[in-house]
């Protein structure tokens, strides 16, 4: 069990004393870089840190956090300040539905009892009454769900449905899906609120690694090897030597 996380920047304070290394030898990136691959290949503990952080959402899309590595759950509002509405991830290409056009003249007055269902089945209530008690005892949600509604659901005119959509099930529910770096929508803006896991860094964005004797020892023998590979491919240090940092990192990664 894992109690403890120390700093990988103490690794490489015992890397620069061990190996003699001047300052202007010390190659910050890419022992960083190392450090990481041998977490991710000792992988006998990768413990991650929950966050959560809200996220201006423009032009239908935003930027995920650089520290990401598990997305647990979504949520989407009009302000930044509460009215969460949990997001669903999309299933197909086609799954995303903006708003149609032509809904000009769309009526704009959302009745508290017309988004009793969805209140109901979004936090498992049972009675209008205790949606109704929901919406008045938070303004935010019924402002996003009226603006919801309104904007980015299958539209009205005059009270009657355009033919082209008569008798279709259309899904209005607020989605999500994912692409390299973003979190795309199909609400055009807002924010969102994601709950996530993250890798453990410090102040300096250092990785950060369990406080145990062997996992210490196991990256620092990782990161010396890395260092000597290219003196070792140029016949600089004997493959003894080599092969005796490469058996270290073995033994101390088991």
């Amino acid at each position: 069990m894992v109690y403890k996380m120390i700093s990988s920047k103490s690794v490489i304070a015992k890397v620069i004393a061990d190996l003699d290394l001047k300052e202007e030898d010390i190659r910050i990136t890419d022992i960083k870089s190392w450090i990481g691959e041998a977490c991710m290949n000792i992988g006998s503990v990768n413990q991650l840190e929950h966050k959560v952080v809200v996220l201006p959402l423009d032009s239908y899309q935003c930027k995920l956090p650089c520290d990401l590595e598990r997305l647990n759950s979504v949520a989407y509002s009009t302000q930044d300040c509460g009215g969460w509405i949990p997001m669903k991830k999309t299933t197909g290409t086609f799954s995303v539905y903006d708003r149609k056009e032509g809904c000009d003249n769309c009526e704009m007055l959302i009745q508290d009892v017309a988004m009793f269902p969805l209140v109901k089945s979004m936090f498992n209530l049972n009675s209008d009454k205790q949606a109704l008690d929901k919406l008045n005892e938070d303004d935010n949600l019924r402002h996003t769900l009226s603006y919801l509604i309104n904007e980015h659901t299958v539209c009205t005119t005059n009270g009657k449905m355009d033919s082209l959509v008569r008798d279709t099930n259309f899904s209005n529910t607020i989605q999500y899906d994912l692409k390299p770096g973003y979190i795309i929508s199909n609400v055009p803006s807002g924010y969102v609120k994601l709950s996530y896991h993250a890798i453990h860094l410090d102040e300096d964005s250092m990785p950060m690694i369990p406080d145990i004797p062997s996992y210490f020892e196991a990256i620092y023998w990782y990161v010396a090897m890395k260092l000597y590979y290219p003196k070792y491919l140029a016949g600089d240090i004997s493959q003894n030597v080599y092969y005796d940092m490469k058996r270290s990192y073995n033994f101390y990664r088991k």
